[in-house]
């Protein structure tokens, strides 16, 4: 999967996923992506390959954001069928690394992000509900896992070898890992 995404995002190009969906995987071309402006030149860069291989197609074109920083891509695209904020994350605790001036400003755009974007998902209830005060289109789309339907798969019969010296119960996450992670407790259980 990630090898695909660097090939994709090498490529420039836009990647037929079906009959009438591509992917556009963007390529930073500054690093530090956390800053703003440096989030705003990969953005505007990406955003000029883009437009030039859509050519005359950008009207059906769907945004799909998921950061507050791509509030830049809604001024770039004016022309676009849809515009989708994925909001999964509250991004000012994500980037607890920012200066309290710099979150401040992440939660800004966070916020006009959501007015901005015909659609907002929103991952938590939480969220969910600071999103219906924004965007009357705020719709509740957990991020979560299923207990019941994990506690009806079974094991597998051969465990695999790398597994079997680890005390139990083995706990997995996928997802990032973050500082607001509580790993003494992880740690504990």
């Amino acid at each position: 999967e990630i090898r695909e995404r660097w090939k994709r995002a090498f490529s420039f190009r836009l990647s037929r996923i079906r009959d009438k969906f591509y992917l556009f995987t963007p390529l930073s071309f500054l690093p530090f992506q956390r800053f703003i402006a440096v989030n705003n030149v990969n953005r505007f860069v990406s955003s000029l390959i883009l437009k030039f291989r859509l050519k005359h197609r950008s009207n059906n074109l769907v945004l799909w954001l998921y950061l507050p920083y791509d509030l830049i891509l809604l001024k770039l695209w004016k022309k676009r069928k849809l515009s989708c904020f994925d909001w999964t994350e509250p991004w000012e605790i994500v980037y607890n690394m920012l200066s309290p001036r710099q979150r401040e400003k992440l939660k800004h755009y966070e916020s006009e992000i959501m007015k901005k974007s015909d659609v907002v998902f929103a991952a938590s209830e939480a969220l969910y509900e600071a999103a219906a005060k924004l965007n009357a289109n705020s719709v509740l789309l957990p991020n979560a896992v299923s207990g019941d339907f994990l506690l009806k798969i079974k094991a597998p019969a051969d465990e695999p070898v790398e597994l079997k010296n680890i005390p139990r119960p083995i706990l997995g996450h996928i997802a990032a890992i973050s500082d607001w992670i509580d790993f003494e407790l992880l740690h504990m259980l």
